[in-house]
Order: C-alpha cells, then sequence, then structure tokens
C-alpha cells in the first residue's frame, strides 16, 4: 500500500479478529466483522452509529459415543483432550444473496471455533441490537449422521458393553463422579490421572474403564449417552471421525440461482445454496428457496432450507470456498472451488436443473471440474472466484496460501484446460484475504503482515499497481497513525468502488487511524483492540474493455489531474451501468457517496458524469442532432426502464437538486437548468407511480378472470385498488391510454372486487373516524367532526401511503 493511501473512514472494535476473511460486505450494504466472540454488523453509511450484535456463546455439545479409557491417549483424540477454548470465537462468515429473509433482507451465516454453523437474520421487527437466530444447522447435520451411522455399515460389529458397566452408565447421573472424587484417584491413575487434570469435565467412570465423550470433551449425561448409543462403545478413530464430520471450519454462500430464466417472476424458481466444509474433508450442501412472499409481521414466513447433500472432497480439513454462477440460459451451472489444508484445491460444477428435484443426501449433482496441482503443499487460506463477463468463457481462481504467496489461475469452460497466470510472493505472513473486483480487471489482497496490495489482470497477465490515494476526503496525519500489526479481510462493496479491510491494532491502547482527540480517554482507548478501513478504489488505473465514452471539458481541479478524472469518470459509469441488471439490487451506497464527495471539490465533473450517463440511457432513442437531451429526456420516460428510473431519481433528489446550502446548487447547473432538472424528478416519479399502478389493476383482472371459487392469485394481493382508480380517473388527461382503460374496466366489476382483494370505497379517519376524500396520493384530509355549537370540525391532516395510497 503506498504511504499516501489512507482510509476515508474508520470504524472501531472492541475485540481482534482470529481468523482469516473476517470482513464481509453484504448485497444489501451492511458489514460483518468477525471479532473475538462476537460478529460486529456496520452500515457503512454510518459507521459510528447503531450496530448490530451476534454473540457466540458455548453450545451443547453433540452426543457421540463413549470409548475405553485406554484409548484416551490415542494420537487421534490427543487435540480433543487437549483443548483448552472455554469461550468459542468466530471463524468463518457469509452472506446470503438478497431476499431470503421473510422482510427480504440477507442472511447470515455464522461458523464458531466449537464447529458449529448458526444462520441469523436482522431484527426487523424486535427492538434489539442482538441479531436472531433462524437456525443451527450443526443440529440438523447431526441428525441427519446419526441418522446415518456416520456413514458406517450399519451390519458392522461394534463392541458392546458389559451388564455391569451399562447398569453403572445407567445409574450413574452426570453429578456421580465430582471433581474431589477426581483428585483422589488422581495418585492411584498415574499418568490418566495427569489427564483428568488437563481436561476435567469429562465424565469418568473408574470402576468399569468407561469415558462419556461428547464432540467438543464437555461433560454428558451418561444415561443420555447410553440411550443414543444403544451400548456401543466406539474406537478411538470412530470417535475422531465422527467429531471430525460435526466440526465445521468454514462456510460460504452462492449467488442467487434460478432453475429457468423462462419465468422470472416464479419466486419458487429462485434459490441459493450454502457450503460448509468440516476438518473430515466432507462438504454439506444445503439449499435455501427464495420465500413466496415477504412480510414486516413480527412472525413473518418461515425459512425453506433442506439438506441437499454431503461431498466428500478432500481427505483433509477444507479451509477455504467459494462460488461462482455461470450463466448460460438453460445449462447454467454454478461452480465452487473447494481449498484444503494439504495444499490442494479443486474445482466442482453443476447444473442447476439438477437442483430441481430432491436427492439423497449422499449423493450430490457436483461433479470434479478440475483441481489445481500447488508446488509448495502450504495450507490454502483464501479463495476467490470471478466469471469475467468480458472474457468469455474464462474463470479466474486466486488462491491464497499460508505461505505468504497466492497463485492465480485461469480455466476454459469448454475445454476444461487450466492455465496458471502466475504466482506471486506478494506477502511475508499468511494471505488472509482476496477479492475480484471490476469484473475480474483489479485483484486485492492482505496479509497478517499488515500489508494490502493491489493487481491489475490485463491479458492473461497480473501486474502489481499500488492502491489509490484518497484525495476525496484526506485527513491530517496526526489523526491517521499507522499502528496496526495484521490485516485479517478484504472485502469489495456492491458497486466495486470502495474495499474494507479489518485490522488488528498493534496495542489495544491504540488502534490505527482512529482520530485520538474522538477517544475518551478513561474508556474508548482502553477499548479500541481493532478496526475497519475503508478505501476508495474507483481510482484504480487500468483499461476497461467495456466501451464507456467520457468526455471532460475541463483540465483538473482541486488536486485531481484530468486522467484521474477521467478514471474515476469511467469507474463510476461502469458502477451506475451495474444497475441495469434486475438481478443487482438496488444499493447505491458507493456510488452516491463518491459522487457526493466530488460535488464538494469538483461540481462540474460530476455534471459531466452524470450527463454521460443520462446519454447512455437513451443511446439509440435519443436524436443524435439534439443539443438539448435534458429538455428531451421528460418525453423518454416510457423507454427507461423501471430501474434506470429509480436510479435517475435518486440522482436528481441526492445530488443534482441538494446542497448543503441553497446557494450551492447554482455550482452543479443554472436557475434554468434546475428546472429541467425538477421536470426530470417528477416526470420520472409519474411514470413510475404509473407502472405501480399499472401492476396492480392488471393483477386484479387477471384475478377476476378466474371462474369464481378459484381465484388465487398467491400470496401477494394488491391494496388501495380503490384509491389508485380514483387518482387515475383524476388525471385521466395525463396518464396513459393503457392505464385508464385498466381503470375503467377495473370500475366494471366492483361487485366482485371484494371477492379479490381489500376494497374500501371509503376511507375512515384513524382518529375520528370522519370520512376521508380522495384529494391527492400524498396526503388527505378529513371531514372532521363537529366537537361544538358553532365550531369549525377539527379535521386531521394524514399521510398516504406511497405505494397503495391509502
Amino acid at each position: 500500500m503506498s504511504p499516501t493511501t489512507t482510509p476515508f473512514q474508520v470504524a472501531s472494535l472492541v475485540n481482534a479478529p482470529s481468523f482469516p476473511n473476517a470482513v464481509v460486505w453484504s448485497d444489501d450494504n451492511l458489514i460483518a466483522v468477525a471479532n473475538g466472540d462476537i460478529v460486529t454488523i456496520l452500515n457503512p453509511e454510518n459507521v459510528q452509529g447503531a450496530r448490530g450484535v451476534i454473540t457466540v456463546s458455548a453450545g451443547l455439545p453433540f452426543k457421540i459415543g463413549v470409548i475405553k479409557r485406554d484409548d484416551l491417549l490415542s494420537g487421534c483424540l490427543l487435540p480433543t483432550c487437549l483443548a483448552r477454548d472455554r469461550q468459542p470465537c468466530v471463524r468463518s462468515l457469509a452472506w446470503s444473496p438478497v431476499g431470503y429473509t421473510p422482510h427480504n433482507g440477507c442472511l447470515l451465516a455464522v461458523c464458531s471455533t466449537e464447529g458449529r454453523v448458526k444462520i441469523y437474520r436482522e431484527p426487523f421487527c424486535e427492538f434489539q441490537a442482538e441479531w436472531i437466530e433462524v437456525m443451527d444447522i450443526s443440529d440438523v447435520l447431526h441428525k441427519y449422521l446419526e441418522k446415518t451411522n456416520y456413514g458406517e455399515p450399519v451390519t458392522s460389529v461394534q463392541p458392546e458393553m458389559d451388564e455391569s458397566v451399562s447398569q453403572t452408565l445407567a445409574e450413574d447421573g452426570p453429578d456421580s463422579t465430582n471433581f474431589t472424587s477426581i483428585k483422589e484417584k488422581k495418585r492411584k491413575r498415574g499418568l490418566t490421572a495427569c489427564t483428568q487434570k488437563i481436561n476435567p469435565t469429562y465424565d469418568f467412570l473408574s470402576e468399569n474403564n468407561v469415558i462419556n465423550f461428547a464432540a467438543n470433551g464437555k461433560k454428558t449425561s451418561n444415561k443420555r449417552t447410553l440411550n443414543n448409543h444403544t451400548g456401543y462403545v466406539l474406537k478411538a478413530n470412530q470417535y475422531a471421525s465422527r467429531s471430525s464430520m460435526l466440526a465445521s471450519l468454514v462456510v460460504a454462500w452462492s449467488p442467487v440461482l434460478q432453475f429457468s430464466a423462462n419465468d422470472p417472476d416464479n419466486p419458487s424458481d429462485f434459490f441459493c445454496l450454502l457450503a460448509v466444509g468440516t476438518k473430515y474433508g466432507s462438504i454439506s450442501i444445503w439449499k435455501f428457496d427464495r420465500p413466496s412472499y415477504y412480510s414486516i409481521d413480527q412472525h413473518g414466513g418461515a425459512i425453506d432450507m433442506a439438506l441437499n447433500g454431503v461431498l466428500q472432497a478432500h481427505s483433509a480439513w477444507i479451509t477455504s470456498l467459494s462460488w461462482v454462477l455461470l450463466p448460460s440460459g438453460t445449462s447454467s451451472r454454478v461452480v465452487l472451488a473447494t481449498g484444503c489444508s494439504d495444499g490442494s484445491v479443486k474445482i466442482w460444477v453443476a447444473h442447476l436443473c439438477d437442483f430441481k428435484s430432491p436427492s439423497e443426501a449422499n449423493k450430490t449433482p457436483f461433479s470434479l471440474f478440475n483441481e489445481i496441482t500447488v508446488g509448495d503443499n502450504a495450507l490454502v487460506s483464501t479463495l476467490s472466484l470471478c466469471a469475467p463477463a468480458q472474457a468469455g468463457v474464462k474463470i479466474l481462481v486466486a488462491v491464497g496460501k499460508g505461505s505468504g504467496s497466492f497463485e492465480v489461475w485461469s480455466f476454459d469452460r469448454k475445454t476444461n484446460s487450466p492455465k496458471k497466470v502466475g504466482s506471486y510472493a506478494a506477502h511475508v505472513q499468511a494471505v488472509t484475504g482476496l477479492a475480484w473486483a471490476f469484473d475480474g480487471h483489479c485483484l486485492y489482497s492482505c496479509s497478517q503482515d499488515n500489508s494490502i496490495h493491489g493487481w491489475i489482470h490485463h491479458k492473461g497477465a497480473l501486474f502489481k499497481a499500488s492502491i489509490p490515494p484518497n484525495n476525496l476526503e484526506v485527513r491530517s496525519s496526526s489523526d491517521l497513525p499507522s499502528v496496526s500489526d495484521s490485516s485479517y479481510g478484504i472485502a469489495i462493496s456492491p458497486a466495486n468502488l470502495a474495499l474494507a479491510v479489518s485490522n488488528l491494532a498493534l496495542s489495544y491502547l491504540q488502534a490505527r487511524r482512529f482520530d485520538a482527540g474522538q477517544l475518551d480517554h478513561m474508556y474508548q482507548k482502553r477499548t479500541q483492540r481493532a478496526g475497519v478501513e475503508f478505501f476508495w478504489i474507483g481510482g484504480q488505473e487500468f483499461n476497461m474493455s467495456q466501451n464507456i465514452n467520457l468526455r471532460l471539458d475541463i483540465d483538473q481541479c482541486s488536486g485531481f489531474t484530468k486522467e484521474e478524472l477521467v478514471i474515476w469518470g469511467s469507474k463510476l459509469l461502469w458502477s451506475l451501468n451495474l444497475y441495469e441488471s434486475s438481478d443487482k439490487h438496488l444499493v447505491a451506497w458507493d456510488v452516491l457517496s463518491a459522487i457526493l464527495a466530488f460535488k464538494q471539490c469538483a461540481p462540474k465533473f460530476i455534471h459531466q458524469v452524470i450527463l454521460s450517463w443520462v446519454e447512455l440511457l437513451l443511446e439509440g432513442n435519443l436524436d443524435s442532432a439534439t443539443h438539448d437531451i435534458l429538455s428531451d429526456l421528460p418525453g423518454y420516460m416510457s423507454q427507461i426502464s423501471s430501474r434506470q428510473l429509480h436510479l435517475l431519481n435518486i440522482l436528481c433528489r441526492r445530488v443534482m437538486l441538494s446542497s448543503t446550502k441553497p446557494t450551492k446548487i447554482s455550482e452543479l447547473c443554472d436557475m434554468e437548468e434546475e428546472e429541467k432538472w425538477l421536470n426530470i424528478m417528477s416526470n420520472s416519479e409519474k411514470e413510475l407511480r404509473e407502472r405501480l399502478v399499472g401492476l396492480s389493476l392488471s393483477t386484479v383482472l387477471d384475478c377476476l378472470s378466474h371462474p369464481a371459487g378459484n381465484v388465487d392469485f398467491g400470496l401477494w394481493g394488491p391494496v388501495g385498488i380503490a384509491q389508485m382508480v380514483k387518482w387515475v380517473m383524476q388525471n385521466q388527461d395525463h396518464v396513459h391510454q393503457k392505464l385508464y382503460g385498466l381503470a375503467a374496466e377495473v370500475r366494471v366489476h366492483v361487485a366482485r372486487l371484494h371477492d379479490v382483494c381489500d376494497y374500501e370505497e371509503e376511507e375512515r379517519c384513524i382518529y375520528c373516524s370522519a370520512p376521508i376524500p380522495f384529494e391527492s396520493p400524498e396526503e388527505a384530509l378529513c371531514e372532521g367532526v363537529q366537537c361544538g355549537h358553532g365550531e369549525a370540525p377539527q379535521k386531521h391532516k394524514l399521510t398516504r401511503c406511497a405505494a397503495s395510497m391509502q
């Protein structure tokens, strides 16, 4: 990282991260950071504001079985016997795509050092900061493994406990052997007593020489274990194998997947996959279906999840996972990359259509696509997959290692042939994060040696490039002391304009780049042990293969050369164009933050960038001879997609027509041009409203077309139909004729509307029950009630819903 590269904002953390990939950025613009035994959820728009939190606590042990005392010192059980962790911490995090919670949010998978994986959601209706646990994946996996006898043959002969052992196990309770009895037997037990001292939480049954075990070595009930395992005594290798099957290490969520692209409106066609890697080398694949409807009700809808299968990918620990989607119409495939502690990396592929019908858990749709041969056999600490749209049939795989180096491989989808792009000794300690950006043009890496590097991928080769300096919001060097010790993960923002890095502070009395003047000397300076730094990467210089024509009439401004402004402008246009796809969740925080930062120092530059984007919107529709695109734009609203209209409206409100000072609007446009932007904003909102009303009315008519008694429009139904019809009739000279025709047809079927929707012709005030006439879609004024003789009626002003007009 260049010495001039400084973060534009920093979030402090009270605990330090411990494992790679400690920071993840969701599609709905939330950042989760694993720091010790808690997960901190930040909103990058206000990193010092309210935060969500997940506290990882010790869970109940899994009931695996009992073993003989003689097997306690077997090599495969030593890690269990010598375990010291009393408080589990977070090992791995992963966000789901948007739309898999009851309120259309993202699920968060958390893997702890106990080996448990739990799923959480945001508390959207609960008044609390702690996130809500949805399910425990490990419990479901444990039940499945018990049902399948952990993959062991059912007919295999297992040693039975004799009657005396069974009787002792059944009669002795969990308190029958306490710590005092253990101490009394130390002198007689010799080495075994030393083992008891190392981990005194096991239940010892000394008379029968049998030890009752749980998956994490915690104290369990003998009677319960006996019932679960029907009197079988496990061998040491059996116990170790079963324990490793339940010990999860890493989690990763796939992007949104769809069975068929022919029916994009069918919610049952959408799903995503969660991969959970274990110490056994196996990967459990969990299928999550998108909810058929969303609700802000407290109970909401249930999460539809099922175990799709268990893939035996490696023979050692799974240490890293990464997904990518290869869309190709009806034969779309999903690719999963798996990294192992022995240094091997495998690429697995599955066709989406194979997930439509439920399969046996021991058979997964995934097949081995290829395997990467790694020379030094160093542990794979992180993986990052990318399928660039511009590269056609290429898949890029970045493999980070515990030795500090990383490799980049390129795969041809058709020939299944790998090509090594290169191996790079970029760091001197373990690589803790890799992330692709800008459709595979850039790669960013971080390490425990506290270094962050940028790389440019061009024509099949990787070149080192410095992270661009922060010229947008430079802070004084006294506020940004460089005292961090290690970086533990890197994440890219939704529009690829910013990156976040999780750092460990060199001393817990200081934290990297925190403003010492803003910290309380008594408390905060003692608790700032780590932080998350945010860097702008929109100024990263490389050749965009996408044809973006940006013409600037300014030479330089506020510390930026013309070349730097061209680079930033092309990235802003590229990021805005990302939202043309309906698959991309419309979260424009990083785009707006960069534009608003430039607005303060280079308003003319932003004005030209937005005008260039408007020209791209109307490309192919606008007359090339026109010289006033802003005046002509309102006439083309019907030819612009709803997604682009939303983004256009955001730019109008937040950028072109807003300012910290009213007099500053003229820096972007003069008064005449301001009127044009106001007209554009008004027409875009009108077009969006007409489309929403048209969707609701057409849905009602579609329901009415069904025979009586068989009306079924799914789990979503339009509301406010009466108000929408009134609004169309009041504005019949200003709305599209097609919309007026829909409203007129709905009025014909007024008598049947109660059968298909909540149709209320007359509204009542919630305060005085007086009638409410419909005069405006934004607000309403009730007729009021007479409070006394000769007094004017007391009326209440009410705000209408922007969507339903109720």
